[in-house]
């Protein structure tokens, strides 16, 4: 009986050090090489983007596939597959935080399961992945306004929102008419050195309500720091024009909301999201988000410095003509200032005041034109 008990006792602690084992794989992530010899994944990284979260890691060998099982303080689930060492988990919902691991197969063989990591998902603009287009529609084009401020909107006003705690600009809000559409001529705003302005790097002072719709001239509370192509080439002068167009034809109220989009402490706006919904009808509405940058360069949205990613964008800084490249431009023979002809002040210009050449920036500078306080060509 002594040896059958011994016996038995041997094979219970060899169980219990497998069962051990195997709670151990299916809880604790740490890197293991399967027997099939396909190692796992390593240098897990996880990152909030606006649609979920996306993970990376470093690809052990070639040929190989991946599942990534995620959990939220149950079980882990399947989350997915994936061909290459990158995945988006499109179900995470913000506020929840998420545990991740992955695992590796190939040819039939699989490896342990990666370390885990954790990420708390928090949907943000700020985290909107940029992929050449100026902007992103949401929310199927529709603005998240309520019932109330639509009614209030039937009376023009405009607000601008109180600088944070950093000097940064918060939101502006305003019931856009023919009443607040501007009869001064636009002024100079290079008294204002918003967040992040630094001099020399291909930046514009960005007004959030557009000088057309009333936004002023040198109004703290309403500029920010922004590319050309925020400003005007890639997206905030198309909308803004939208506004302007449908007052001037109808003579009614569009609700209007325009709020910087920062990341943490980052005195750079990462992008503006614009909102707008025509008050007497349905005649006009969108809701966007416009990216803050500059094709060919890498911003540092901490310091505000631009730096070229090639030696051919170094030509072009902020996406600004080299000054002796001839390009065509408007001039206001009135004012003595030049423009680009996309910039919202040519549309404004007396016909009689306005010419059209094709020179360089430092050739006009020589005759005595300055460049547009607007678009800064």
């Amino acid at each position: 009986m002594n040896v059958r008990n011994v016996y038995l006792k041997r094979i219970l602690t060899l169980m219990i050090a497998v069962l051990t084992a195997l709670s151990l794989a299916g809880t604790d992530p740490a890197t293991v090489s399967a027997a099939s010899g396909v190692a796992a994944p390593t240098k897990v990284k996880a990152t909030n983007l606006y649609t979920g979260v996306r993970l990376t890691w470093k690809k052990p060998t070639k040929d190989t596939t991946f599942r990534v099982y995620v959990k939220t303080g149950g079980k882990y689930k399947k989350a997915g597959t994936a061909s290459a060492n990158k995945f988006v988990y499109k179900k995470a919902k913000s506020g929840k935080t998420y545990t991740f691991r992955i695992r590796a197969y190939r040819k039939g063989s699989r490896s342990g399961y990666s370390r885990t990591v954790t990420k708390r998902f928090v949907r943000s603009l700020a985290n909107m992945e940029y992929k050449g287009k100026g902007y992103a529609v949401l929310h199927g084009n529709k603005p998240n306004f309520s019932d109330a401020q639509v009614t209030r909107a039937r009376n023009a006003y405009i607000t601008f929102g109180k600088l944070d705690d950093r000097g940064r600009c918060t939101a502006v809000t305003a019931s856009v008419s023919s009443e607040t559409l501007p009869r001064e001529e636009r002024g100079d705003i290079s008294s204002v050195h918003p967040t992040g302005w630094v001099s020399g790097q291909g930046w514009q002072r960005c007004h959030l309500l557009a000088f057309s719709l009333g936004g002023g001239n040198a109004n703290p509370r309403n500029l920010i720091t922004g590319s050309a192509q925020l400003n005007v080439s890639g997206g905030m002068w198309i909308f803004e024009e939208q506004v302007l167009n449908y007052v001037r034809q109808t003579g009614n109220h569009v609700l209007y909301r325009v709020t910087p989009v920062f990341k943490g402490k980052e005195p750079v706006a990462r992008g503006v999201h614009m909102e707008a919904r025509s008050v007497e009808n349905a005649g006009l509405q969108y809701n966007v988000y416009v990216f803050n940058v500059m094709d060919g360069y890498k911003i540092d949205y901490s310091t505000g410095i631009v730096r070229a990613k090639n030696a051919a964008a170094e030509e072009n800084p902020g996406g600004s003509s080299h000054s002796n490249a001839k390009r065509t431009y408007i001039l206001n023979e009135n004012t003595k200032k030049f423009h680009y002809p996309s910039c919202s002040a040519v549309k404004r210009m007396k016909p009689s005041n306005r010419k059209k050449v094709k020179t360089s920036r430092k050739s006009l500078i020589q005759k005595g034109y300055d460049p547009c306080k607007i678009c800064e060509p």
